[in-house]
């Protein structure tokens, strides 16, 4: 006879309603979800346009240079000509 309320609670555990959860607590996570998505749109986006300024920066770096090198030259061979 011990062995049976032991039975009656586990099946009466069992047959308990489902896990129900409030809607307050369904929109907050609705809410994380999207936050997170959303910062993650931002960083992928910050490291696109970093990789395109660093792009443009080596570009016109290198353009900057051999206008610079040139620049030299015409005023050394000013500064040597006279």
């Amino acid at each position: 006879m011990e062995g049976l309320p032991t039975m009656m609670k586990s099946e009466r555990r069992w047959r308990s309603k489902p896990l129900q959860t409030s809607k307050p607590s369904i929109l907050m996570a609705f809410f994380s979800c999207v936050a997170w998505l959303y910062v993650a749109g931002r960083l992928w986006q910050d490291a696109e346009n970093r990789t395109v300024l660093s792009n443009l920066l080596n570009k016109n770096l290198g353009q900057m240079w051999t206008w610079m090198l040139s620049m030299k030259e015409r005023i050394e061979a000013c500064w040597w000509g006279k």
